[in-house]
């Protein structure tokens, strides 16, 4: 009884678009175990760490669209536009959080 619902599950569009997604997570997980050597991330602390990480993603993302834009023979100076104008608005917002100036205990 419990494998047929299993297998019902299995046919539905939702599971299978689920499904789907996983060899791009398995390799960004590799991809991250390489770039830190086996999850040693050279920085401590919380904050630091999950900053690390997520820019370290945001950098093997970048990498597969340029690689994807280089192998279809894609115009990649449309790319580097995009990236730029996203890493000038992610510095914008960044400077107006560092210099907020909070008064008072």
């Amino acid at each position: 009884m419990l494998l047929a619902r299993r297998r019902q599950q299995l046919t539905k569009e939702d599971y299978q678009r689920k499904c789907r997604l996983r060899p791009a997570i398995e390799g960004t997980i590799s991809q991250f175990k390489q770039r830190t050597h086996n999850a040693k991330v050279r920085v401590r602390g919380l904050r630091k760490v999950r900053n690390s990480l997520i820019l370290m993603a945001i950098a093997i993302n970048f990498g597969r669209i340029w690689a994807y834009f280089l192998e279809n023979t894609l115009d990649p100076i449309w790319f580097l536009i995009l990236g730029v104008l996203l890493l000038l608005f992610w510095a914008k917002r960044w400077v107006k959080r560092s210099t907020r100036v909070v008064f008072g205990a």
